[in-house]
């Protein structure tokens, strides 16, 4: 079955194929972060290191395998948790916790002092989306990026998430014009990380 799609039968190029892309891609890159945390055991959970060596041990060698491509993603409520999750349960195993010991999320997030994987993915395409509006000379980066797929006739529920939904819902539907000013989208991503 050469050319299908992993786990379907679509092919790779079929718009059911690339709604699935990216719940797909989030879940490898999981298990990528937590084969590489598992890899780092023996300095991640030494007990003798201090724990702020330990967290910035996650934050660069975990974390970025956690996010990489993350500026492509089309991330739902689901999936911005599914992030956070991975990151807190690698956070208690540094921190010796269980969830026995009822520690919220908002302590744990104090205690290390680490940014959320959801905000820094978002963080991330936003900076990329300002880069590809800028481009200038017909390329390929640029068509895709800003492209829409979505011919003939609407299926049944809802819409699904598309790449720039984010930007039309923060800035509006010209989202791209906005993006060509450097100084004006960073400004707006700086709201935007307030938020």
């Amino acid at each position: 079955m050469a050319g299908l799609c992993e786990g379907g039968n679509e092919p790779p190029g079929s718009l059911k194929a690339i709604f699935q892309k990216t719940e797909k891609e989030i879940k490898r890159r999981i298990s990528l972060a937590w084969k590489v945390f598992w890899t780092l055991k023996f300095i991640i959970l030494e007990k003798t290191l201090s724990k702020k060596l330990r967290i910035e041990i996650l934050e660069t060698c975990v974390t970025p395998v956690l996010l990489y491509g993350c500026q492509t993603w089309s991330l739902t409520a689901k999936l911005r948790n599914s992030l956070q999750i991975c990151q807190r349960k690698m956070l208690r195993r540094i921190l010796g916790l269980s969830l026995r010991d009822r520690v919220p999320n908002e302590v744990l997030q104090k205690m290390s002092a680490i940014k959320d994987p959801a905000l820094q993915a978002t963080n991330t395409k936003w900076k990329w989306g300002g880069h590809v509006a800028r481009l200038r000379d017909g390329r390929w980066t640029q068509k895709v990026t800003l492209w829409d797929f979505r011919i003939g006739k609407r299926s049944r529920g809802r819409p699904r998430r598309r790449w720039a939904d984010l930007f039309s819902e923060r800035v509006g539907s010209h989202w791209s014009s906005r993006a060509r000013h450097r100084e004006d989208w960073e400004n707006l991503r700086r709201q935007v990380n307030s938020d």
